[in-house]
């Protein structure tokens, strides 16, 4: 069995939150961390909401530079925070404290939504790509039995 790709996250923002996000990020022994959201092989950025970061403006800032999958991490969720992410399409929000579990989840499934927009643009496959099945080339037989057959004459079938 081949052993699954690493995904390579970069975490944008400041202090403790990021801090504490980053280790746990080490914690869960899955992901790689890039210093900057544009190193070579990045997958997937977390973008921390907190005091001194403007969300709006950071990924303004990131959008200039790249297309990668964003997640919105951030321990003040609001409708309005959560609209705009949608809208500003963020590929995920995370309400802080959040568990290993449900950050391995967000992350996996932003580098595979990528991933399989890159593959369908491009018509290659990737490491995350679903396998394809080619339904023409199966052939399915009936497993019941037949219907019945009409006896009568043909005009009254």
């Amino acid at each position: 069995m081949a052993a699954e790709r690493r995904i390579r996250v970069a975490v944008i923002g400041e202090g403790a939150t990021v801090a504490a996000l980053v280790g746990d990020l080490a914690s869960l022994d899955r992901f790689d961390l890039a210093v900057d959201p544009g190193d070579a092989g990045t997958d997937v950025v977390l973008l921390v909401h907190g005091d001194n970061l403007d969300p709006r403006e950071a990924l303004a800032t990131l959008r200039e530079h790249s297309l990668l999958p964003v997640i919105l991490v951030t321990d003040a969720p609001s409708t309005e925070l959560v609209h705009w992410a949608l809208d500003g399409g963020i590929a995920d929000v995370l309400p802080l404290p959040a568990s290993p579990e449900g950050l391995h989840f967000a992350i996996e499934k932003a580098a595979r939504d990528a991933s399989r927009r890159a593959e369908s643009a491009a018509g290659e496959s990737s490491p995350y790509s679903r396998p394809r099945v080619d339904l023409a080339s199966r052939s399915y037989r009936r497993t019941s039995p037949s219907p019945p057959r009409c006896t009568r004459p043909a005009e009254h079938c």
